[in-house]
């Protein structure tokens, strides 16, 4: 007897749904992932920060300064807070910005802080620290020179 003839069909068949139900989990789940980066562009007069959860666009005129630092811990939620494996943004709060508004993939450990005109504090990340670091660099070719 051949070993593929040593399986009934209902052995095989059970065997087969359970491949086709574990893909029909797991490929929601990785557009899902795909779907949460965080994506910044550079337009003529801001940059755009988006999320599947929340944007923000920031005038570069309005910038007072940006740096590159470590993600602190989140703090509390202030409105609109989400936060998972993969991104936190919204409005927190925490003892190292105080009240900021943040969209960061959480698979990095570095970001961008921009302080602005009104007070704001304004936190962001990409996918990887390399990828948040060539932001910040990009970023500070459009600021105003002083």
């Amino acid at each position: 007897m051949k070993f593929w003839q040593s399986f009934s069909k209902k052995s095989v068949l059970r065997q087969l749904c359970f491949v086709l139900v574990l893909f029909a989990i797991l490929i929601p789940v990785a557009i899902w992932d795909s779907n949460t980066q965080v994506k910044v562009s550079f337009e003529s007069e801001s940059v755009v920060v988006i999320s599947d959860k929340y944007n923000m666009s920031i005038l570069y005129t309005d910038i007072i300064s940006a740096e590159l630092a470590q993600l602190a811990e989140p703090g509390e939620k202030v409105e609109n807070g989400y936060d998972n494996d993969i991104l936190r943004a919204g409005v927190w709060e925490n003892d190292t910005w105080g009240e900021y508004i943040i969209v960061a993939d959480l698979d990095t450990n570095t970001c961008i802080v921009v302080k602005v005109t009104d007070g704001r504090t304004l936190v962001f990340s990409r996918k990887s620290d390399k990828a948040t670091a060539e932001d910040y660099e990009t970023l500070l070719t459009y600021l105003p020179k002083a």
